[in-house]
């Protein structure tokens, strides 16, 4: 085989992500708003099966689910909700406060995860705002600032 026909056939072995929605642009930090008192104390998480979880944000919130004691602690535990069904995995993706914003990070997770439908970069920080559409794998959950 000549070094042409090897480059042809690994050309086409490729896979393009052309048809891949773009993720939505990650907010750089320095663009971030620098009023703590903006972060809200408490997120709702509309879950598709019409659960409501609310979670505080003293702390970061961790999301996955933990089927197992030895499974990483998470804020957000989807496992009673169908996540291993549909595609969570036990450590997927975080939400952090930095200089008064809320931004969501994929925790470089199997099945992705997609905010209002944009697929995320691995540990890459997202603007988050109330009403935000976020999902994992093909688990869905609308996120509401308290």
């Amino acid at each position: 085989m000549s070094i042409s026909d090897y480059f042809k056939k690994i050309s086409t072995d490729v896979v393009t992500h052309h048809s891949m929605p773009r993720p939505r642009r990650p907010v750089e930090l320095a663009e971030a708003r620098t009023n703590e008192s903006e972060i809200p104390a408490l997120l709702r998480f509309h879950l598709a099966n019409g659960v409501e979880v609310e979670v505080t944000t003293e702390r970061e919130v961790s999301i996955g689910r933990r089927s197992r004691t030895t499974d990483p602690i998470v804020t957000l535990d989807l496992h009673q909700h169908g996540g291993f069904q549909h595609g969570v995995s036990r450590y997927h993706a975080m939400i952090v406060a930095v200089k008064g914003t809320l931004y969501l990070r994929d925790l470089n997770s199997i099945n992705g995860t997609f905010l209002n439908g944009y697929k995320l970069l691995p540990i890459t920080s997202y603007a988050l705002k109330s009403g935000d559409v976020i999902t994992l794998g093909d688990f869905e959950m609308t996120v509401e600032f308290l």
